[in-house]
């Protein structure tokens, strides 16, 4: 069964060795939050925009994002 998603990851910046990604709306094309490098605690992480509202399917989505660069990161394969 193919899962729907209604959010994208896009590259919006980068910095000497991480990029920065915006969150978006696939229905209306409206940021919803970053993923970005957070040097404390040496992984990417996630921050969602102000009054936005997220369920569990696109938490989902963000948590899958997040091992996904965490990994490539770990391994030198920035994306």
């Amino acid at each position: 069964m193919n899962k729907k998603t209604f959010i994208e990851f896009r590259r919006i910046g980068w910095k000497p060795k991480t990029n920065i990604y915006g969150i978006y709306s696939l229905e209306n094309g409206g940021k919803l939050g970053e993923v970005y490098w957070y040097g404390p605690w040496r992984q990417y992480t996630f921050a969602p925009d102000e009054n936005t509202v997220w369920h569990k399917g696109c938490l989902q989505d963000v948590q899958e994002f997040l091992d996904k660069v965490n990994r490539e990161h770990r391994e030198k394969k920035i994306v």
